[in-house]
């Protein structure tokens, strides 16, 4: 159908302009051009930018979800138990679909709990809170632990939470919090009608803590960063211990994300992919 010379066809919009063509023109000539700088180099820098993203979606897998459906911590995923030897009973508690972490006062006159999943180096540690008692305990996530079975043996870092004073802590932790560092701390009190998100990032040197309130606004209501380079690895998990009193809290949803190693190199490997492409093709202008 003959085009109106007012309406611009898409050709035109796409291509710079619409040559016309004759009927024997070879596909080559139409291609040559149509060709311009602009078109020439548009899609390969989309497929460059596409390969880096798509490198690093990729390079960030799901490690560990449990939310306790199964009543049980010893599959899918297996949780392995900590004792230091502080004494006092421990319980870890699935039956309920959630898990109920407790301890009661040992001999040394501390409580202690604490249950672990895989090693990482750097680390995400989600869970929600349900439920907590009262008093002097810190409760909360750790990260990079060893010594979990070794005699007032654990170290790591604790992202915790103590009912008594509201105090919001990340610490270095030194055998069994014999030693160690408070690196960042503030005050907030947890309403005991509500829930609560526990979030705690690792990277490098870099940790962040934060804590949500569950169905309530989208920022944080408590956030704390800090930088320690004592503990580079090891496992995650959960850690309570009370100084006098029990320690007893309830956790679900708890999942743990591992960053690969090779995400920044996958991202730099996707954008080298697209390289060749961006060239300059000898001819062009």
């Amino acid at each position: 159908l003959p085009r109106s010379a007012n309406v611009p066809s898409l050709t035109h919009k796409f291509c710079y302009r619409a040559p016309i063509m004759k009927k024997d023109a070879s596909l080559k000539e139409i291609n040559r051009r149509c060709a311009k700088p602009w078109c020439n180099r548009l899609l390969p820098w989309a497929a460059t930018i596409l390969m880096s993203v798509l490198c690093v979606h990729t390079a960030v897998r799901a490690d560990i979800f449990d939310d306790f459906t199964d009543g049980n911590d010893t599959f899918n995923p297996t949780w392995t138990h900590s004792d230091v030897g502080l004494g006092g009973t421990q319980i870890y508690d699935a039956s309920g679909q959630n898990y109920h972490l407790s301890a009661t006062v040992g001999g040394f006159g501390f409580s202690y709990v604490g249950s672990f999943v895989e090693s990482a180096s750097d680390f995400s540690i989600t869970f929600d809170l349900l439920d907590w008692g009262g008093g002097a305990q810190k409760f909360g996530a750790y990260a990079r632990a060893t010594g979990i079975d070794a005699f007032l043996g654990i170290s790591g870092y604790h992202f915790s939470y103590q009912p008594d004073n509201g105090q919001v802590l990340i610490r270095q932790m030194i055998n069994a919090n014999q030693g160690g560092n408070n690196l960042v701390s503030t005050t907030y009190l947890l309403d005991d009608l509500k829930q609560y998100q526990f979030v705690f990032n690792g990277s490098g040197n870099h940790l962040i803590g934060r804590i949500y309130e569950i169905g309530g606004p989208a920022d944080p209501v408590v956030e704390l960063s800090a930088d320690d380079t004592t503990f580079t690895s090891g496992l995650s998990g959960l850690l309570g211990f009370g100084v006098g009193v029990p320690t007893d809290f309830t956790i679900d949803n708890f999942a743990h994300v591992v960053p690969e190693p090779s995400a920044f190199a996958l991202m730099l490997l996707g954008a080298l992919a697209g390289w060749p492409l961006l060239r300059r093709r000898p001819g062009s202008k």
